[in-house]
Parts: structure tokens; sequence; C-alpha cells
């Protein structure tokens, strides 16, 4: 078996999808078959490289900003390690992504990855070829990597095609994907063509797969469910991987961290920062005892939402976007874990088993009564959901306070709680189903 992943971006970004798909690939590795990714282009890397035994060929781009940034010779962007403080952005971005949003983001189809469409296509018959490619898993969103995948698919019909869908296309209308309003129609029809295409489809929760189910009909033969995967953080072991976290907490607080990003319509800290506004208001002595880290990227949805709020800054910390293996030094010295859960219900982010590997007390913010995180760790671990709106009640406030502020029960880390969502065992799932056919 050999197999070519089609995911973008890769490494050296560092989103959910790229830290799953590398865990897993090195386990197919560890099992003896040969891995071979096809991604989009990234500054001062070359078109071909191969590390640690994985081909990994580049072309085209993630997004019309990303192409930008591999023509200006930029290697710091989006998803990886930064570390700053809140602050309006740069003026000549700012101009470059209202531009990108007016113009750009209301045509392109079928996502912000066309790019790498066609220099995909072009490159992957080659690599099939010359690779003798059996297997292709192709990784969406971005949709545009299954369509390339079906494209191969046409080109070579005996190649074995998993269809691996992270994140729903024609039924995400919350989450920025294309301009539904222009192209709904399209979006169903290329994704039933896939479907139809595919040997197999993958989930990641069973709400996702009924609601495809519904819309494209009964095709439960090739519909499978494959969990979110927990990959084992590296450990800090030396002196100067310790000194560059730095993270110093003060004393005499509860600190509560939220790693992850915010996207428009889908997970938003305004109602949060409301919250924390009544409290400020209200409950000052209270608010006094906590402090609020938040690790991920601002972004140009989230970032004004923080500008708003920014007599709150006192009680809150913006540490940027970290590495993944930098993770477990972080987290360690946290008293409880923030959630915000997305307002769709098919979404189940990947941080949930991380949570349960961590086994710290968890606040989740929930906006709807059958929120993924919420129905995903019930029963699991010590989780308090708090459904804000934009009538915050006394009963809230003070429950709220109540949980953060009562002495927390020092818990170690728990493999156990893990051990279905390791990378062994997820690979073997995917392995699984490409022999079964």
């Amino acid at each position: 078996m050999k197999i070519l992943l089609i995911i973008t971006p890769f490494y050296p970004a560092q989103t959910p999808n790229t830290i799953r798909w590398d865990a897993i690939i090195h386990e197919f590795i560890n099992n003896g078959y040969e891995v071979t990714v096809l991604t989009t282009k990234w500054t001062k890397k070359e078109p071909f490289e191969e590390i640690n035994g994985i081909k990994i060929y580049r072309a085209g781009h993630h997004t019309l900003l990303d192409f930008l940034w591999n023509k200006l010779g930029v290697n710091k962007r989006r998803n990886v390690s930064s570390f700053a403080k809140i602050k309006k952005s740069n003026f000549i971005v700012a101009k470059i992504e209202r531009i990108v949003d007016r113009i750009w983001r209301k045509r392109y189809w079928p996502d912000g990855s066309v790019l790498f469409f066609e220099p995909g296509k072009k490159v992957i018959n080659k690599i099939i070829r010359e690779d003798s490619i059996t297997h292709v898993i192709s990784v969406g969103l971005p949709f545009t990597c299954h369509l390339i995948a079906k494209q191969a698919k046409k080109n070579s019909p005996r190649l074995h095609w998993t269809m691996d869908v992270q994140d729903p296309f024609s039924i995400s209308d919350a989450f920025w994907v294309n301009n539904f309003s222009k192209y709904a129609l399209r979006n169903i029809e290329a994704e039933q063509e896939c479907l139809n295409a595919a040997d197999e489809i993958v989930f990641t929760n069973t709400k996702v797969t009924e609601l495809y189910k519904e819309l494209f009909g009964e095709r439960s033969k090739n519909y499978s469910v494959i969990p979110p995967l927990f990959v084992m953080p590296q450990e800090l072991n030396n002196e100067s991987n310790q000194a560059e976290v730095g993270l110093i907490l003060e004393e005499g607080k509860k600190h509560i961290a939220y790693f992850g990003s915010f996207y428009e319509g889908v997970r938003s800290p305004f109602r949060f920062l409301q919250f924390l506004d009544v409290l400020f208001k209200n409950y000052k002595a209270s608010l006094f005892k906590m402090q609020f880290h938040f690790y991920g990227e601002l972004n140009k949805f989230s970032k004004p939402i923080f500008l708003l709020f920014d007599h709150l800054s006192p009680y809150i910390q913006h540490h940027g976007f970290i590495s993944h293996d930098k993770l477990t030094h972080y987290i360690s010295k946290y008293d409880i874990l923030l959630n915000f859960g997305n307002t769709t219900n098919y979404h189940l982010p990947s941080k949930v088993v991380e949570f349960l590997y961590y086994n710290k007390p968890v606040i989740n913010i929930v906006s709807i009564d059958d929120d993924s995180a919420k129905v995903f760790l019930k029963n699991k671990m010590d989780i308090f959901n708090i459904k804000l709106s934009s009538d915050i009640s006394k009963d809230d406030a003070e429950s709220f306070i109540s949980y953060v502020l009562q002495e927390q029960e020092k818990r170690d880390v728990s493999l156990k709680n893990v051990e279905e969502f390791l990378p062994k065992e997820i690979s073997n799932l995917y392995l699984d189903l490409m022999k079964s056919v």
C-alpha cells in the first residue's frame, strides 16, 4: 500500500488537521507503508523535500494571503508559534484583508484554497505515476483537497480514495466556506459527486454523519466515524526550552486558560467578555481573584471584540500562538481550562480529547443546548457548562464564581482516558477501512 495524503496547510503550520495527520502518517510508516504528501507552497520550502521518510510535494497556495506572503518571502504567518500582545492590525495588512473580503471572498469557489486546485491537479498525476500510489486520502476542509482527489480518481479509477471530512462543506453555512447565497446549490452538487466517487467517507462524529445521510441519502456502507485524535505533547526537557516558555503566574489568583481560536458565526468570545463585564461591575472583588489567559491567534474577527472590552485587560492576558510541543508545560500551570462551544452541533473540536488527558476542571461556554463538547464530555470529567445570553442572571454569575474560586482537587494527567484516541488506534481505523475494499 502506497498512500498519498492531500492536505493544506501542512508542516510547518500547526492546525488541528495538520497535527492529526502528521501523527497518523507516522504510524502508517511505522506499519511499513510508504507515505507521500501533496500540500501547498510555503516560504523557503522547496517544491519537493523528504522529511523523516515522508515525501512532500508543494504546489499552489493555501489562500490568496498565503500567495502574497510567499511572493513577499514572509515566513511568519498564521498557525505558527508567536507571542504578541493585543494591538490594532498593521494598516497595510488590514487594507489587504479588506480587499480580500470585499472582492475575493465573495467570488471564489469552492473555497479560499482554490489557488491549490489547478497546480494540485497538474502535479498529482505525476506523483501517482512516479510513486506508484495505490491509495489517496483527501482531508477537508478545504474542499479543494477533495476536488483534487476526485480528479485523480477519475484519471486512475483503480485508485482507492478515502474522503476524510474533518469539517463539512455544503452544510457548513455557519462557518464561512464560500458565498453560500451564490453557490449553495453548486456546493451540494459538487459534494454529491465526491461522495459518489469516493470509496469511503470518514466523519469525526455521528451527528454530522446523520446530517449527511439526510441531505445526500443513505450510503451507510461507505460512511464511517473516526473520532478526534490525541497526540502526546513533548516534554520540555532542556533548560533553553524551559527558559523560552518563561511563564510566570501571579500568586493568590485562580488562573483560567483558553487554547484555541475564534471564528465568525461559529465561536465568539463576545458573550463571555460581556459576562466578565458584569462581574467587573457587580462582583469586582471576586473577579480580582481570577486571571484569564488566551492562547491562539487574534484574527480580524476576534481582535475588535477584545478591544471593545479593553477595560477588562487587567484580568486578561493574550499569549499568542504556541507550538504543540509546548502545550503540556503551559497547561500544567493552570487551575482551570476554558472552552468555547460552537454554534453548530456537528463540529466536534479536537481539543475535547486533550481535556480528557489533562484531567483538569473545564468551564464550557455553550451557545446551544446540544453543544458537541458538552455531549462528548458528559460523565467523563469535571466540567462546568454555562449557557450565556445577553440577559445574564445573578445565579449564573454566582455559580460561576463559586466554581472558579472553590478548592480544586489536584489531578494528574490520565493516559487511560485517551487510550482509544491515540495515533496508533486512530491510524489502525483508517488502515482497516483502506484494507477492507
